[in-house]
């Protein structure tokens, strides 16, 4: 049977991809494909190699809480696995997370090796983002998620990480064995992740044809604007159900649709982004994505976001008095969280006599 590892990595599809395919696991198993899709597929299988720094990471704190032994958890989600591989009879095997990009060499090598003692052939699939649109969505993300200003990496210290990623796996299965796809509408099979996804797994022996599902959309730059000024009055993690409601509420708002996106305040931020991480992007394109949109190289060019002040300013400029007027109506419309997330009313304090 041969695996396809989907490692991500985060901001290329990956929600979408893994909603589409959970969603048609019937249809893939008629097809001679196994997609494993556990509840939370994002940490199930990763978890017992992601090394201590990832498990100590307040995403990883609000999923879990205090008390959770993430290796059990994750070991009990492998002997699943492990039996429902050996009970099926597909063809191809796929598992996805991007938080398969994110592990330590070691953490790899462990999996790699329980890996191939189960499957007789193992590619790895990763999709290549322009590194200035990687870091805008990284930066919207980490906004709507509940970072501070002081928080959000300046675009003068963003670390461009894909070369390091792909390295640790072709170290374990060779160039040969790892497929990159360029993340660009023009290159992507109908302009769309998962489309292209499916030509993947056609490729390699299997050929589906999957309805789309997307997820995580971007949300206009004045939500963002509002939701940056709002996060300084509550800590980044744990996301609390209402800041949720409230993200949906803003999602689905007609009224918020008709704003612009977040977009670079000039072209020289983004070729400056590029332009830093160059030398990885040229190596991604000569070794991986020849005959497809190749990653931009940028060019070395000043800018004017390289403080949190200019920073803010620019991220600020979208949140017109028309947008706040209408998130606040937005907002305060709905009825909030209902049941036992409702805040109680704290009780007065006793006055003596």
């Amino acid at each position: 049977m041969k695996l396809l590892l989907h490692i991500g990595p985060h901001k290329t599809g990956s929600s979408s991809i893994q909603v589409s395919l959970r969603h048609s696991q019937e249809y893939l198993k008629e097809q001679g494909v196994f997609f494993h899709a556990p509840e939370d597929m994002v940490w199930a299988l990763p978890g017992l190699y992601s090394g201590k720094w990832n498990q100590r990471t307040p995403f990883v704190a609000q999923k879990f809480g205090q008390g959770v032994d993430i290796n059990e958890w994750s070991a009990a989600h492998w002997r699943e696995f492990e039996a429902a591989v050996l009970d099926s009879d597909a063809r191809i095997t796929i598992i996805s997370s991007e938080q398969f990009s994110t592990l330590p060499p070691e953490g790899i090598g462990r999996m790699m090796e329980r890996l191939r003692a189960m499957f007789d052939e193992i590619k790895v699939v990763a999709y290549a983002r322009d590194p200035a649109s990687l870091y805008l969505s990284g930066l919207q993300e980490g906004i709507k998620a509940g970072r501070r200003l002081r928080d959000v990496p300046l675009p003068d210290e963003y670390h461009y990480r894909l070369r390091m990623q792909l390295e640790r796996y072709v170290e374990h299965v060779g160039l040969e064995n790892v497929i990159v796809r360029s993340f660009d509408r023009k290159n992507l099979k109908d302009g769309d992740a998962v489309k292209d996804f499916c030509q993947v797994v056609s490729d390699e022996g299997c050929d589906i044809d999957i309805p789309s599902k997307s997820t995580n959309e971007s949300i206009p730059g004045a939500a963002l604007a509002w939701f940056l000024a709002a996060n300084e009055l509550s800590p980044f993690l744990p996301r609390t159900d209402d800041h949720r409601h409230v993200v949906d509420l803003l999602y689905a708002s007609p009224e918020m649709a008709k704003f612009p996106k977040m977009k670079f305040g000039s072209d020289a931020i983004g070729e400056a982004i590029r332009h830093r991480a160059a030398a990885d992007s040229a190596w991604i394109n000569e070794t991986f994505l020849a005959g497809q949109v190749p990653l931009p190289l940028g060019s070395e060019a000043r800018h004017e976001a390289t403080t949190r002040q200019a920073l803010r300013s620019w991220i600020m400029s979208y949140l017109t008095l028309e947008a706040v007027n209408i998130i606040t109506e937005v907002v305060t419309e709905g009825t909030g969280v209902s049941g036992e997330q409702r805040r109680k009313r704290r009780p007065r304090a006793s006055t003596a006599a």
